[in-house]
């Protein structure tokens, strides 16, 4: 049996209880599993072979000052002054099944989040709310990028205003397109490129590809690269038309511990040197660029929310 990131999307207790059903397997099944760092390996494997790609970012992207990308530093939208989303005692329901229980949750600009909790505590509920994946906003104090839920924006205006990743997206990604395709295509929120594109976005796309140190993969075939350096080329590909919001949800779960550093450079970069705010979405997963943490828990009338701003 072959397993590729077993413990990725879980929470603690439910990677404890795989790992204890995977132990048990051993003992009567052959097992191959592959892991993204050697601190995920548990006690019960007997023989270990690192065949990892060896990627290594540029010395510049290592660096903590970069050259943010100069395409990007056009001021935004006058949403400086407002916050960017506002939910107020947000409560949703599924078959009369709660889920979420008065949440309040404001976001500003140039703000990092992780929004964390277990598995069915409610996070991708709460993130479809953002991105208007969820009818459940409409009839609720919900208000998104200025404009309270369901007076003047379509769902399309919305997502204008947010880059967003998750791994199930890649589901939808079978074209033979090269890295520097994949990440053009963040401009226009394209599953592929349907119009030859303009100098000025393959310029633009080139300068964000070199600040991120993926010269060597520009010209790579997309589903080419390993899981790590596609969710690395992925959060490029939502930052590149600098929204005021970029959603990263489980971003690194199949990165390395070398990938996961180079990605949260990159994230650094970006809170330094924009006004976009960020959502990391994950069951635990706390880096120091994070600055405001809301905490979902579990409860019978639906997860309640803590917030703390450090």
């Amino acid at each position: 049996m072959y397993i590729e990131y077993p413990w990725a999307h879980l929470d603690q207790a439910k990677t404890d209880r795989l790992n204890q059903l995977l132990a048990d397997a051993a003992q009567h099944t052959f097992l191959i599993c592959a892991w993204g760092s050697k601190a995920e390996i548990p006690v019960w494997i007997d023989e270990v072979r690192d065949i990892r790609e060896v990627v290594q970012p540029t010395e510049a992207v290592l660096k903590h000052e970069k050259n943010f990308p100069l395409s990007a530093k056009a001021p935004q939208k006058e949403q400086q002054n407002q916050p960017l989303v506002s939910l107020k005692k947000v409560s949703v329901s599924f078959l009369d099944k709660p889920i979420l229980d008065r949440i309040d949750w404001t976001i500003s600009s140039g703000e990092v989040w992780a929004l964390k909790g277990p598995n069915g505590s409610g996070k991708s509920t709460l993130i479809e709310l953002i991105t208007s994946d969820n009818p459940k906003g409409y009839q609720q104090d919900v208000t998104l990028f200025g404009q309270p839920k369901g007076q003047g924006s379509s769902v399309w205006d919305i997502k204008k205003n947010i880059g967003y990743y998750t791994p199930s997206q890649l589901d939808y990604f079978h074209q033979h397109a090269t890295v520097q395709e994949m990440i053009l295509g963040g401009l226009k929120d394209q599953v592929g490129l349907y119009e030859l594109p303009s100098s000025i976005d393959r310029q633009k796309t080139d300068e964000w590809i070199q600040w991120a140190g993926l010269e060597a993969y520009s010209n790579k075939l997309f589903l080419e690269c390993s899981p790590g350096i596609q969710a690395l080329i992925m959060t490029v590909r939502a930052l590149i038309k600098m929204p005021p919001l970029v959603i990263l949800d489980e971003a690194h779960a199949a990165m390395d511990q070398s990938t996961v550093e180079w990605w949260l450079s990159l994230l650094e970069s970006v809170k330094k040197y924009s006004e976009t705010s960020i959502i990391l979405v994950s069951h635990d997963f706390t880096p120091t660029v994070v600055d405001h943490f809301l905490t979902l828990h579990p409860a019978k009338t639906g997860s309640t929310a803590t917030v703390v701003h450090l």
